[in-house]
C-alpha cells in the first residue's frame, strides 16, 4: 500500500487544468478527422454540481467554436486527471469516431467507482412514514421474488431526488427513497404501491453482471416488475401525471411552503 503526502499532491485546480491540456493534446490529433472534419477546438473544461450526469461534451459554435466539457464535481473529486479516457472516449463519439475498446472499458469502470460512491455518500433522509412502512409490509407480502437476504429494508420519504428519480434503492444503507413530490393527495395508494414493489424487487434481486455491465432492470426484474396487479395502470399514471406534481412540488419548496399536499 502506497501513502501519499497531501502537500506532495496537486491541488484541484492543477488537476482540472492539467485534464484539459491532456484533452487539448488529444483534440491536436484528431483535427481534421471524423464528422464536418473540424479543425482542433478549443477545449472548455467545466464542474458541474450534478448528480445525476457523469460527463458530457457539447459543440458550442462560439467565436472561437469550442468543445465544452461538463463534469459533475463528485466524479473529479474522485478520480482528478484520471477522468482522462473517459473524456476522450466522449470527444471522439462527439466527432463520430469509435473509442478504443480500453478506453470504452476504462470510462465504464469509472462510472461504477462513481455510482458506488454515490450510494455511499447519500445524505441523510427525512424523517420515516407509517403509510410508507405499512405499503412495504403490503408489498414484501405479495411479491413473487424472494425476500431480500438481509430482511425487509428501510424505506422513507426523500426531499433530494432528481426529477427523473420518483425512488431508489440504495444497497449500503439498505434503503428504499421515495420521492417526496409523491406525498401529494392526489397520488393514489395503488401507484405508490406499484413504484415501492419496483424499489422492492431492486433490494430482492440485485443486478446480473452481463459482461462488462451491471444490468439491474434485467429479464426476471421485468417479469415480476409487470406481474404485480397495478403495474399498467400505474405506469400511465405516472407518465401522465409525473411532470405537473414535480413542477407543483418544486414551486412550493423553492416559495418555502409545504410541499405534502395532504
Amino acid at each position: 500500500m502506497q501513502l501519499q503526502l497531501a502537500f506532495d499532491r496537486p491541488t484541484p485546480g492543477e488537476e482540472l487544468e492539467e485534464l484539459r491540456r491532456l484533452l487539448q493534446a488529444t483534440e491536436a490529433g484528431l483535427a481534421g478527422k471524423g464528422r464536418g472534419r473540424l479543425p482542433a477546438l478549443a477545449i472548455d473544461l467545466r464542474l458541474r454540481n450534478n448528480r445525476s450526469t457523469m460527463a458530457r461534451v457539447a459543440y458550442k459554435d462560439g467565436s472561437p467554436p469550442t468543445w465544452q466539457f461538463s463534469l459533475a464535481r463528485s466524479l473529479f473529486d474522485l478520480a482528478g486527471s484520471d477522468c482522462l479516457p473517459l473524456c476522450q472516449s466522449l470527444l471522439l463519439k462527439a466527432r463520430g469516431l469509435k473509442p478504443a475498446r480500453e478506453m470504452e472499458q476504462a470510462g465504464r469502470d469509472l462510472r461504477d467507482r462513481w455510482l458506488d460512491r454515490r450510494i455511499v455518500e447519500a445524505p441523510s433522509p427525512a424523517e420515516d412514514d407509517p403509510h410508507l412502512a405499512e405499503f412495504l409490509r403490503e408489498v414484501a407480502e405479495h411479491c413473487q421474488a424472494p425476500a431480500p437476504a438481509r430482511g425487509c429494508p428501510g424505506i422513507l420519504w426523500y426531499e433530494g431526488l432528481s426529477r427523473r428519480m420518483l425512488g431508489r434503492y440504495l444497497v449500503d444503507a439498505h434503503r428504499i427513497e421515495i420521492h417526496g413530490a409523491l406525498q401529494h393527495k392526489g397520488v393514489p395508494s395503488a401507484a405508490l404501491r406499484t413504484l415501492v414493489h419496483h424499489e422492492y424487487l431492486h433490494a430482492c434481486l440485485g443486478f446480473r453482471q452481463q459482461g462488462n455491465r451491471r444490468v439491474y432492470h434485467h429479464g426476471e426484474f421485468r417479469r415480476l416488475e409487470r406481474a404485480w396487479p397495478d403495474y399498467e395502470i400505474s405506469r400511465q399514471f405516472f407518465d401522465e401525471h409525473w411532470p405537473k406534481l414535480y413542477r407543483r412540488w418544486n414551486k412550493c419548496r423553492t416559495q418555502g411552503r409545504p410541499t405534502g399536499g395532504k
